[in-house]
């Protein structure tokens, strides 16, 4: 009897560790300027330039294989040329080298945003591409990854960090 318990006990301990996730802490990133917020995981590490936002896994800083990155671009847009967010996409096309899928439309956080998967074969990166158009703003917003022999654990971040992106009025 002893033996059928430690056995039972075995066994749930196996599948509870197979089905453990590491719990992450997210901090609110929030900019009036750039009309923003977004969560990102309190570990990573933040970088700010002039027109952009990039938050980094902390696995970015080593030489490791399994790395992950969100960035978003924020650019005021001239409306005396009025381009389509697929013109805009194509452009990006041309200036980098990413085998592409077929372009559509997702909502994140009800705002409707031009999306495609994109991956860079030569250093073993894949990711997603995000374009809007919303007051005279063009918000260029990508996730990237190198796929981690763990699984998918920094997809599952970066689309939470996705999926909390909210727009807001700008100053």
């Amino acid at each position: 009897m002893r033996q059928i318990k430690l056995s039972v006990i075995t066994v749930f301990l196996i599948y509870s560790a197979s089905n453990f996730t590491w719990a992450v802490e997210y901090t609110e990133y929030k900019s009036d300027r750039f009309g923003i917020v977004f969560s990102y995981p309190e570990d990573w590490q933040r970088e700010e330039e002039s027109q952009q936002i990039v938050v980094l896994s902390p696995e970015w800083t080593y030489d490791g294989h399994e790395k992950a990155a969100f960035g978003i671009q924020i650019t005021s847009l001239d409306y005396t040329e009025e381009k389509s967010l697929q013109a805009y996409f194509e452009e990006l096309m041309q200036e980098n080298n990413y085998a592409h899928g077929e372009p559509d439309l997702v909502m994140i956080n009800e705002v409707e945003w031009f999306h495609v998967r994109i991956t860079e074969p030569e250093n073993n990166v894949e990711g997603e591409l995000y374009l809007l158009k919303f007051n005279n703003t063009l918000y260029f917003m990508a996730i990237a990854y190198q796929p981690p022999e763990s699984g998918t654990r920094f997809l599952e971040v970066l689309n939470t960090i996705v999926k909390s992106v909210r727009l807001i009025a700008q100053e």
